[in-house]
């Protein structure tokens, strides 16, 4: 294992760093995804301000357009706050570019957030071969965000909405396998009742098909 991959970020959420041995590590893309109002953003949120009072630099890009910075006041103070940045991109393409950015932006040890890969990318999708080549567009991303958390290093963390595949009859990510392809862990939240959620471990080091059941109250996960 690399040295940089035993490093990890808490993810602010005692439960889900057990099953993470830890948190999100260095020098890997962690890829969480579940239906709407599972708590990917919220989740998406501890971790930001988890990392960023610990001294850490977080790049938050919200392509949900789900994050209001009214939020960000309500949970942490401004020096905190301080070392979150927040973009929205309109486009693939602006999200594109902005990873691009990274390279200059980010110190290492940071964190980067994508609140979701995919909601860009489903905009783009068509006829099957336009798909290929926003499939194609969407490996690149990938592939830099990958060779950014390695070089710099930095944690990468990405959420994920789930569609249907009529081929396989299964809930999936969306995207097929191309973001798990990049990912080395994955975690699925699900909904059980109003308050709580289910977490559980599908891809990664550890034991693989183990869940945590965590509880909202207020705005916090625990």
């Amino acid at each position: 294992m690399d040295a940089n991959q035993s490093l990890k970020i808490s993810t602010g959420i005692r439960k889900i760093d057990d099953l993470l041995s830890g948190g999100l590590p260095f020098g890997l893309i962690t890829h969480v995804f579940g239906p709407r109002g599972s708590g990917k953003t919220l989740f998406s949120l501890h971790c930001a301000l988890s990392a960023a009072s610990h001294g850490r630099k977080v790049f938050y890009i919200d392509a949900d357009h789900s994050l209001h910075p009214r939020m960000l006041l309500n949970f942490a103070p401004k020096n905190v706050l301080d070392r979150i940045m927040l973009a929205k991109p309109n486009s693939f393409a602006e999200q594109e570019k902005l990873i691009e950015r990274l390279y200059a932006l980010l110190p290492p040890s940071s964190l980067v957030i994508v609140d979701s890969i995919a909601s860009m990318y489903r905009l783009e999708l068509g006829e099957k071969e336009q798909n290929i080549a926003v499939n194609r567009k969407l490996n690149l991303q990938l592939a830099e965000l990958l060779d950014l958390a390695q070089e710099t290093p930095s944690s990468i963390l990405l959420t994920n909405h789930v569609a249907v595949d009529p081929e396989l009859e299964c809930v999936r990510p969306v995207g097929g396998n191309v973001v798990s392809y990049w990912s080395a862990i994955e975690l699925k939240l699900e909904r059980l009742m109003p308050g709580k959620i289910r977490a559980t471990l599908v891809k990664g080091k550890g034991n693989v098909n183990s869940s945590a059941e965590l509880t909202i109250k207020g705005r916090k996960l625990i």
